[in-house]
């Protein structure tokens, strides 16, 4: 199992949730920057689940989740996800790492 990618998401709003656009600080590739991680999620209600816990202030580890692949198949994944706060109490952003599940998942 390796590590896929570190993807963080910016709220534009109190409500925006999953819809929040997709940032990077390390090697995501800058086609997936700007874009909705509802384009990426096969599961919404699980992605929204996460935003859920995560605005609770949640830390989530090895979550499964199915993630769409660029050739259009389902790559089964595990991510674990915090979110950073200011000192308002404000939601930042979300510090977000997926690996590949284990077959067995």
């Amino acid at each position: 199992m390796g590590l896929s990618g570190y993807i963080g998401s910016q709220p534009t709003g109190p409500s925006s949730g999953p819809t929040a656009p997709i940032t990077s600080r390390s090697a995501i590739p800058a086609k997936w920057v700007g874009h909705h991680a509802t384009e990426f999620h096969a599961d919404h209600a699980a992605l929204g689940d996460m935003f859920q816990r995560l605005a609770k202030g949640e830390t989530i580890y090895n979550y499964p989740a199915r993630l769409r692949h660029k050739n259009g198949s389902l790559q089964h994944v595990l991510i674990s996800s915090s979110v950073l706060f200011d000192d308002a109490g404000n939601f930042v952003h979300t510090r977000c790492f997926t690996v590949l599940a284990p077959a067995n998942v």
